[in-house]
């Protein structure tokens, strides 16, 4: 996936993930989404409602996107599903788009089993609940 970004491009984590800090540049980004295995046994992403607005030049773009993601965390072990936005920015080089800034806000993160009645946000990193 690392192909798809700018050389300086930016991931942005927003919302109760604000808890990892932003990751620059193409090499990072690639460096962090090959890494996330190493916490995550199980991910899928499902991806709706595109609204993509590009410049009257052509040269750029911006993009939304709802996002409804089931995770399973490694350590410590939970089952999650996580609603989210990614708000994208997108550059034409060289004959195609790709993305310069990626903005993922999560709504909410509960546990699969429990619903989100009681738990608003469950770190996939430290397990941390926050109530609702």
């Amino acid at each position: 996936m690392e192909a798809l970004f700018t050389e300086d491009a930016i991931w942005e984590p927003k919302g109760n993930h604000s808890e990892l800090e932003p990751v620059h540049g193409r090499s990072a980004i690639g460096e962090m989404l090959s890494g996330l295995p190493e916490s995550f046994s199980f991910t899928v992403h499902y991806v709706t409602n595109p609204k993509i607005r590009i410049s009257d030049d052509l040269q750029t773009a911006d993009g939304r996107w709802h996002a409804l993601e089931f995770i399973s965390t490694r350590e410590p072990v939970n089952d999650l599903v996580e609603v989210a936005w990614y708000e994208s920015s997108f550059e034409f080089h060289d004959g195609r788009w790709l993305i310069s800034h990626v903005k993922y806000t999560d709504t909410l993160v509960f546990p699969y089993a429990e619903g989100w009645t009681n738990t608003r946000f469950v770190s996939l990193f430290t397990g941390d609940r926050i109530p609702r």
